[in-house]
């Protein structure tokens, strides 16, 4: 298993038909699904419960029946623009709930945004995900893992730089 938790499994629920998705993910991460439980958003994969042990988490996702923003895009091309406005005002409107709860997704990409089967998008995978430390200068969230091993090279300026071109 990777540092960040891999592998699910669904399963049907036998009472109702629902498809729930198990998840593993590193123990690191359950802090902040204990925080994202709390959302009811259409635009957020719905997460029902988690455990934690020691090493991993496990989680209880719905599953969603759909493809990717990325799948999508290798498949059928660009999207209309109004298209594009729609499904950037709903993931910004579930960052907004999730900035709320002081987390920072990390990974937001067109991989990490699915299109349900009824054309609702939603934000998913929040396996590097970090709740945010109240002295937010010295971290810089909006880097991408493999951008931190440089971090001893950046100066404030350049740190502020980067959060601009990201928004």
């Amino acid at each position: 298993m990777s540092a960040w938790g891999t592998g699910y499994l669904s399963c049907k629920n036998r009472d109702n038909g629902r498809i729930f998705v198990k998840k593993y993910v590193a123990a690191s991460v359950i802090p902040v699904y204990e925080k994202l439980i709390a959302i009811r958003n259409e635009h957020l994969e719905n997460i029902y419960d988690f455990a934690a042990g020691e090493e991993r988490g496990i989680l209880i996702t719905g599953y969603i029946s759909g493809i990717s923003v990325q799948q999508y895009l290798e498949y059928y091309g660009v999207f209309a623009e109004e298209r594009v406005k729609d499904y950037m005002a709903d993931i910004l409107e579930v960052l907004g709930q999730v900035h709320a709860l002081g987390i920072v997704h990390r990974d937001i990409t067109a991989g990490n945004i699915m299109i349900s089967d009824d054309g609702i998008v939603k934000l998913i995978d929040f396996g590097i995900a970090r709740e945010v430390k109240k002295n937010r200068e010295k971290i810089p969230w909006y880097l991408e893992p493999l951008d931190m091993q440089h971090l001893n090279n950046l100066d404030f300026t350049s740190r502020m730089q980067g959060q601009t071109y990201m928004l």
